[in-house]
């Protein structure tokens, strides 16, 4: 039977920059790449997960959720 991770955010502000308006802005161990999530997911068996594209830190510009295929 899969294992599916039904809420995952992916926050690479390296990449994909906050905005300047942003009130949350994760960091520390909330901050990671796709490639980071898909390692963390494989390591708990996980075989799907769903991005979620936050609203409080990227507002509108989905470029982190659209771009985070870990694997």
């Amino acid at each position: 039977m899969p294992i599916i991770d039904c809420h995952a955010h992916v926050f690479d502000p390296a990449r994909f920059p906050y905005g300047a308006d942003t009130f949350y802005r994760p960091a520390g161990g909330e901050v990671a790449t796709a490639r980071q999530l898909g390692h963390v997911l494989d390591a708990h068996g996980v075989d799907h997960a769903l991005i979620v594209g936050p609203d409080s830190d990227y507002g509108l510009r989905p470029s982190a959720q659209a771009a985070a295929s870990p694997r």
